[in-house]
């Protein structure tokens, strides 16, 4: 169970709307209609309309100027916009003890309490208008109706051809899409495919491994080009060109994490990182590079900004002679600043393949609650490589996805290894594909990457990398299916019964810790 976060007041809907860091926002306030009789206090009923624009939340935004004396009242600056059309939204109400005092003055510091955050509640699309928006609606659908029918076609057609070099066809449509228009992946070379059920996964794994890898060597190459159309203008700008530690690792301008400017300086948005979706939420992640000297307070600016509660380091800052990230956090419990942020390490819990720390960050102009922030530091992933273990990442994952899912806040993950691509795009991926298939029962590494390489250039670098994560999900069907046996005796009967019963057997115990 999840509370906004804990500061007062919260952005307004207007920040909202002009700024896409801000996650969560409130409309207004307006009194209880409780009795101050606690012995004839019954239960009533509130109606309140979020979104539209209600003078009980303040109104509606379109009302407000600047010499409206509305500003004034109580209400300070807040209002009631629209809700964004097929958006999920999370309610929660906020209730004050004394909020203002005799002369309507609201008081620095008041005292509150939250209701938990309700279940994920998701808009409708906009309506359509008038007679010929209706019929274009219509064409549009059928004209779906028949590509869908005639794609299904020709991908049945696909699987009864016995010659491997035949080219084939893939269309896919993403969570976001780059500013130069709807992406659709289609390549002449794009392969068929769709998510493989997870008791069929070993027998997928076989036959990419067989012939020295071959087929799992054809897939990966067929991720060579995917998103490098997009361009990486603001990347190459003279000024932020020492920004980037290296030049050929650059965000796509439709994904690049985007900051609040500083005075004076036209480029201080900037910063090498780009937003990757997940499995919850469009912008669930941060991929960036490892801290550069001269962008340390940048890569702090940017945690804070956009709400981050977790960082994962999946790198040694000197590995083999070479520095592959500028030590960004303090060394002990001596607070430092990073611009105009301090940071102060709380704790360290040093494991033999992972260290955990926790950092209290706060603001110098004093205007948010410090923060806490825990660090993920994985140490045992040699660069351009592997882990020697399978278990050792598959372990450390899990530790990370227990935390966040535990965290105050829905604010993204920032993971960063030296460039940003390789270890980083790995961690993603099986993060993503273990969720997947805990929540689906099915497995689409193909597909993870294809969409990671939408959002960022390289996400899992090397043939070895892809190759690693199909080894680390065979791992985990294995482990559970051995526990399984030894849970339910009778699994090996069911299964040989029944291949549409596997799934149940294997996912027997499915929220036990791996």
């Amino acid at each position: 169970m999840l509370q906004p976060e804990q500061r007062h007041p919260l952005p307004s809907y207007r920040d909202y709307i002009s700024n896409s860091s801000v996650r969560a926002y409130q409309s207004a306030y307006f009194s209880s209609r409780c009795p101050q009789d606690a012995d004839t206090a019954t239960a009533q009923v509130v109606e309140v309309n979020l979104g539209a624009g209600g003078d009980r939340l303040g109104g509606a935004c379109d009302r407000y100027h600047d010499d409206d004396l509305y500003l004034s009242d109580s209400y300070g600056g807040f209002c009631d916009g629209p809700l964004k059309a097929k958006t999920s939204y999370r309610l929660s109400v906020r209730a004050f003890t004394k909020l203002f005092d005799e002369n309507h003055r609201e008081f620095p510091q008041p005292l509150f309490t939250d209701t938990y955050l309700s279940t994920p509640l998701r808009t409708l699309s906009e309506p359509l208008g008038g007679v010929v928006e209706g019929l274009s609606a219509g064409m549009f659908l059928i004209g779906m109706m028949v590509a869908v029918v005639s794609l299904l076609v020709y991908r049945q057609r696909l699987r009864k051809v016995a010659v491997q070099e035949n080219p084939v066809v893939r269309m896919s449509m993403w969570k976001e899409v780059p500013a130069a228009g709807l992406y659709l992946g289609v390549r002449s070379n794009r392969r068929v495919t769709s998510p493989i059920k997870a008791c069929h996964f070993e027998t997928h794994l076989t036959k990419l491994q067989a012939d020295s890898n071959y087929l799992l060597s054809e897939e990966f190459e067929d991720l060579k080009d995917v998103g490098r159309n997009q361009t990486m203008d603001v990347a190459r700008v003279p000024e932020n060109r020492g920004k980037n530690r290296y030049n050929n690792i650059l965000p796509y301008d439709s994904t690049r994490v985007k900051m609040a400017y500083l005075e004076d300086d036209p480029c201080s948005d900037y910063i090498n990182a780009s937003y990757v979706p997940g499995n919850n939420y469009r912008r669930e992640y941060i991929a960036t590079q490892g801290p550069l000297p001269g962008t340390k307070d940048d890569f702090w600016r940017m945690v804070w900004e956009h709400g981050v509660y977790n960082v994962v380091m999946v790198t040694q800052c000197v590995e083999k002679g070479r520095v592959k990230c500028d030590q960004y956090w303090p060394p002990d419990r001596e607070p430092l600043y990073y611009g105009d942020l301090v940071i102060q390490m709380l704790s360290e819990s040093v494991l033999p393949e992972w260290t955990i720390r926790e950092f209290k960050i706060t603001s110098e102009s004093g205007c948010s609650y410090p923060r806490v922030l825990r660090h993920f530091h994985y140490t045992v992933w040699p660069d351009h490589g592997v882990p020697e273990s399978t278990q050792s990442l598959i372990q450390f994952v899990r530790t990370v996805r227990d935390y966040v899912d535990r965290s105050p806040s829905t604010g993204a993950t920032v993971v960063h290894c030296s460039a940003g691509v390789g270890r980083t795009g790995t961690f993603i991926a099986l993060d993503r594909v273990l969720q997947q298939m805990d929540s689906k029962g099915t497995i689409d590494l193909y597909g993870c990457v294809f969409d990671l390489r939408l959002h960022r250039q390289h996400m899992v670098q090397t043939e070895c990398q892809y190759s690693f994560l199909h080894q680390c999900v065979r791992d985990v069907l294995r482990a559970r299916k051995h526990r399984s046996e030894q849970e339910n005796p009778l699994y090996p009967i069911y299964e040989n019964f029944n291949p549409e019963y596997c799934r149940d057997f294997i996912y027997t115990g499915i929220k036990k810790f791996y």
